[in-house]
């Protein structure tokens, strides 16, 4: 009866083992549920805080004194165009501006969809050789500075914007 009684108790304690275990393997889930996206939003914020946080550690403008103000044109800029053989290309492009003054990012932010289908136009007729290139690139960069500068003297009075820069460019 004695080895009945200790059997009968390993058994129970077996148990409540596997039932301590999934109590905190359950805890360690929620845990992870929870913290987990906190801790992703604290190293990589979302688009409005990386924005605020990008204005606030913008490097200083090329004139000394003069205040630069940069803002992301999010999401990237995704297009399609054809090469010479006619087969499909795309192209992502992240851009960002920079203005002197903060009306002139307040009003990208205004016009943000004339601006990105002024560019999704441009880039629909882009010429797949010479994108590859440095130059081309280049090349776009002004395109793409032009395009936003005739938005902006449309709808705003001025060009405002005094470059842009690619942040991510992707050719497929």
């Amino acid at each position: 009866m004695a080895d009945e009684e200790a059997t009968a108790e390993e058994k129970s304690g077996g148990k409540n083992k596997m039932l301590m275990f999934g109590i905190i393997g359950v805890v360690l889930a929620a845990g992870g549920a929870v913290g987990g996206p906190m801790i992703m939003n604290m190293i990589n914020p979302p688009a409005e805080e990386a924005t605020a946080a990008a204005e606030d550690d913008a490097p200083a403008a090329a004139e000394p004194g003069a205040p630069a103000h940069y803002y992301p044109i999010l999401p990237p800029l995704t297009s399609n165009f054809a090469d010479e053989q006619g087969r499909r290309r795309f192209i992502q492009v992240g851009l960002e501006v920079r203005a002197s003054e903060q009306r002139f990012i307040d009003a990208v932010k205004e016009h943000n969809a004339v601006i990105r289908n002024a560019l999704l136009l441009a880039y629909s007729e882009l010429d797949y050789n010479e994108v590859i290139t440095r130059d081309g690139k280049e090349s776009l960069r002004q395109t793409t500075l032009d395009e936003i500068r005739d938005v902006m003297t449309t709808h705003v009075g001025e060009p405002g914007i005094e470059d842009v820069y690619f942040t991510q460019f992707v050719i497929q």
